[in-house]
């Protein structure tokens, strides 16, 4: 037989989840880290969760209003520059040879999308959270302008990180979406798709790079 659940009984389940992020202040382990550091991805999705709880009447406007708030404070101590102006995070942890203060592609534009989340709900809400999305905006742009490698394979794809030069498909689809989404129109978006679908694999997706033959789930879900 089914279980009967009530919405009260998703309402605590959601806060509690909530509550473990909040109360660990967004830091925990990670496969490739033994040890406990800020995951500005998980708080990418913690935003996005609250977005989606307020949608449903599960969060008040008032919790809602001071988690984001929150989230834009612990977004903060961890944000690294790129560009003039520009926002953007890392994985805070060394990882295949790079430092833990590189800005990767993915993590600054899954943390627009949690900003833009809660922000196109039309609500009002703290400064912090349209002054963090607007900078990061920013990034994102650079990233789509003076980050892109221009060769005869992949003309418009952006870097995974500064410096980087291999591009990750599923990254720059990413971004070439919260872009779109953010009304932001630059002709190398419309290229980035183009490129992007000539790679597919039919019956099976993406492969998760140029130098890579992975096709993995996780990362065609992006």
């Amino acid at each position: 037989c089914l279980m009967s659940v009530s919405l009260s009984d998703i309402r605590d389940l959601a806060v509690d989840l909530l509550h473990r992020h909040e109360e660990q202040a967004g830091c925990s382990v990670d496969f490739y880290c033994n040890k406990p550091v800020y995951h500005p991805m998980a708080e990418a999705k913690y935003l996005t969760a609250l977005a989606l709880l307020r949608t449903t009447n599960l969060l008040s406007p008032a919790m809602f209003q001071l988690k984001c708030k929150a989230a834009c404070e612990r977004l903060v101590r961890t944000a690294l520059s790129v560009g003039e102006g520009g926002t953007a995070w890392g994985l805070n942890f060394a990882h295949g040879g790079r430092a833990p203060d590189i800005p990767y592609l993915i993590t600054t534009a899954l943390v627009a999308e949690g900003l833009y989340a809660c922000l196109c709900r039309g609500e009002p809400l703290p400064d912090e959270v349209a002054t963090l999305l607007s900078s990061t905006r920013q990034a994102l742009v650079h990233w789509f302008t003076d980050l892109v490698i221009h060769d005869a394979s992949l003309q418009s794809v952006p870097m995974y990180a500064p410096g980087m030069s291999e591009r990750i498909f599923n990254a720059a689809a990413v971004g070439a979406y919260v872009l779109r989404m953010l009304r932001v129109e630059i002709p190398q978006i419309d290229n980035i798709y183009t490129e992007i679908m000539d790679r597919h694999i039919p019956g099976i997706g993406w492969v998760y790079s140029e130098r890579s033959s992975v096709c993995d789930l996780l990362h065609n879900c992006y």
